[in-house]
């Protein structure tokens, strides 16, 4: 049995978002499934938990802010490193924003932030 982390709940969660929004539309592409826990670096990469600590350390602490650099960490680890731009830094405030206004999921959110800065 393997150890399920916030991070990989809010994942889980942001999976199922994503492929419930593309309904079943065929030519989407699939989403792959990540070699490492969401906790841990891949490739050398910055872990989604290690860029939120970060950016609280340099003295942010606005919690969406920090949430928005937790999710894009995950949603890098889902995509790819170059899924960066303009369009996903716009997909990634719509995600951070519905999260928002879902109670539950923004909960695990601020939990998996406070884990990272704890």
């Amino acid at each position: 049995m393997t150890d399920i982390t916030r991070t990989s709940r809010l994942l889980d969660d942001l999976r199922l978002r994503v492929k419930a929004d593309r309904g079943a539309s065929a030519a989407a592409p699939t989403v792959k499934t990540p070699a490492a826990s969401a906790g841990e670096p891949r490739g050398g990469s910055v872990s989604p938990l290690a860029r939120a600590r970060r950016l609280h350390d340099a003295g942010v602490s606005d919690e969406k802010v920090l949430v928005g650099r937790l999710v894009e960490g995950l949603m890098l680890e889902e995509f790819g490193e170059n899924a960066q731009g303009a369009d996903f830094q716009f997909v990634l405030s719509q995600v951070v924003q519905a999260l928002e206004q879902d109670a539950e999921a923004w909960a695990l959110c601020r939990a998996c932030v406070a884990e990272a800065i704890g």
